[in-house]
């Protein structure tokens, strides 16, 4: 294990060159759970989200003047992929004041995103008429899930590529919040405490680690006057009841927080990370969010440099477990292959799971608490002078 600074970042990256060294994530706490998302989301219909025939690619050519012009910009989801937009949205405004950008998501991502776009419109009430009815159009579906050079460089590298307008060096996207949900957390959220926003688990199987992992990294935890707010689905607030009553089990002394109890949508998600102090993503989620408001975080992306996701946030680690996976893609240096990249999208298990029998992704469960443990300590020396208990005397 070694460090590598890139940018202002620091990234903890792992490098096995030995395919025996893949682990079998050994006890975990949510089988069933675990289990349990799987089969559910092998029940979905993967073309739901398509939109042939009326698709188009880009009709930006970087020359056009926009002013009095209309952009329609479609991508339904998830949510890392819409807020990767919406700095290229500011972008154009800034520079085409009377361009009016329209986007078509997923409903449930509507709120989140109204204040970056003059209008957002559901996705699936997206009809020829209307589409023909825009001046250009952006269409980012399958950008990043069937696109290999999603795996080779930098998210914002390759959307400056359709957009075509440079970004700032250090990128910070856009959410909105619930001003109420503020409120009542500047009400329960102590700003005397340390906040850590911690996330369970990931929005797929193949992309979660043995819950056992973060709760070793709780208990051996020891910076002190800190409290964990442990955020998941709403759906999954039994199962996070049951996490933090494990924790405490090892560890009385522990403060932790259920937030799904609190709230589950993602206005109330982004209000929490906005007056938190430090994220730690099991997905990328978390970690855009915390980009967003400046918030420090900690991104677990395994199998994958992240780099190419979070490379351009100020704030932001990453821990990778590169391996030998003989089903990702090369990682080269010069003409050698060093190790293989994974980032799989959709539902389902990770192929090397499935062939060797894992619950977990076996590249994700190389990750222990004590890699956790030292990516959190690197943040809390370098963005609060390693200090949790007087930090807000410190500038973030």
């Amino acid at each position: 294990m070694y460090l590598v600074k890139i940018n202002k970042r620091q990234l903890i990256k792992h490098n096995y060159s030995d395919k025996s060294k893949f682990l079998e994530p050994g006890e975990y706490i949510f089988p069933n759970f675990y289990v349990g998302i799987f089969r559910e989301t092998l029940s979905k219909d993967p073309e739901a989200l398509e939109i042939s025939p009326i698709a188009v690619a880009n009709e930006l050519k970087g020359d056009e003047d926009l002013n009095n012009k209309s952009l329609l910009i479609l991508r339904a989801g998830g949510m890392g992929d819409v807020i990767f937009v919406t700095p290229f949205v500011k972008k154009l405004k800034e520079k085409y004041s009377n361009l009016s950008i329209t986007l078509a998501t997923d409903y449930v991502f509507a709120k989140s995103f109204e204040p970056s776009f003059d209008k957002v419109i559901s996705f699936d009430n997206l009809t020829k008429s209307i589409f023909d009815s825009y001046d250009y159009k952006i269409t980012l579906e399958n950008m990043v899930e069937n696109n290999p050079e999603a795996e080779t460089m930098n998210i914002y590298d390759l959307h400056e590529s359709i957009f075509k307008v440079k970004l700032d060096d250090i990128v910070h996207p856009d959410i909105a919040v619930d001003p109420s949900t503020v409120y009542f957390l500047s009400k329960r959220l102590n700003k005397a405490n340390f906040n850590i926003v911690l996330q369970l688990s990931a929005s797929v199987i193949k992309r979660s680690i043995p819950s056992s992992v973060l709760k070793e990294f709780i208990v051996k935890y020891s910076y002190p006057n800190t409290v964990f707010w442990i955020g998941d689905s709403i759906k999954n607030v039994d199962m996070v009841d049951t996490f933090i009553k494990l924790c405490k089990k090892e560890k009385p002394s522990l403060r932790m927080v259920n937030f799904p109890k609190i709230g589950g949508s993602l206005l109330h998600l982004a209000s929490l990370i906005k007056e938190s102090d430090l994220v730690i993503g099991a997905d990328s989620n978390y970690v855009h969010i915390a980009a967003a408001f400046n918030v420090p975080s900690v991104g677990i992306y395994g199998p994958f440099p992240s780099d190419y996701r979070i490379g351009r946030y100020d704030k932001a680690i990453g821990i990778d477990a590169i391996s030998s996976c003989e089903y990702g893609r090369d990682i080269k240096k010069g003409d050698k292959i060093i190790a293989h990249s994974c980032f799989e999208h959709g539902d389902g298990r990770c192929q090397l799971a499935t062939v060797t029998g894992s619950v977990f992704s076996p590249c994700l469960s190389l990750i222990k608490s004590e890699n956790i443990l030292e990516a959190v300590d690197i943040a809390i020396k370098l963005y609060y002078g390693g200090n949790t208990t007087k930090y807000n005397t410190l500038i973030k």
